[in-house]
């Protein structure tokens, strides 16, 4: 009878994966599968997301002078998977805000302590800056126009 390959390789993968969520240490995988390097087994290795948090949440996080860091794990394991969280993915940056709670300022991101950028959306925030001073240059004049005198720099909506 003719072995069917891709069955057979198919069953290898998944035991493979099984081994490796189940907490089998990679060079033993690598032993059992017969492969020459780690890397060949890692290509089995599709982690459990599970898996993934709790080898992360398993040791302590600890500060750059050695000092037990004062955020929640749990927490801190969300905001490093921000990439694969669409829901806390800004147009302009990310939200650092435990999955956990909700949001209460609505869309003042910009004055959050929970917001953070970096330069990968540096064209973006070049775009808003742009459209903002634009903004205030049209109802500066719009103001003008209307009162006779330039708008202080203590109007409400300019300090806004």
């Amino acid at each position: 009878a003719l072995v069917d390959f891709n069955r057979t390789h198919r069953f290898r993968h998944t035991v493979a994966t099984r081994l490796l969520n189940s907490g089998v240490p990679l060079h033993v995988l690598q032993r059992y599968l017969g492969h020459l390097t780690p890397t060949m087994s890692m290509t089995y290795a599709q982690t459990l997301q599970s898996t993934a948090e709790a080898e992360f949440l398993r040791h302590r996080k600890l500060t750059a002078d050695g000092r037990e860091l004062e955020i929640d794990p749990r927490d801190l394991y969300d905001m490093l998977e921000l990439d694969r969280r669409t829901d806390r993915i800004l147009p302009n940056g990310y939200c650092l805000l435990p999955p956990r709670q909700v949001c209460g300022k609505g869309n003042a991101c910009l004055t959050c302590d929970k917001f953070a950028t970096d330069a990968t959306f540096l064209p973006e925030l070049q775009t808003q800056l742009a459209r903002t001073t634009q903004l205030i240059t049209e109802r500066r004049a719009t103001f003008e126009a209307r009162t006779g005198h330039q708008m202080g720099e203590d109007n409400i909506w300019l300090a806004g």
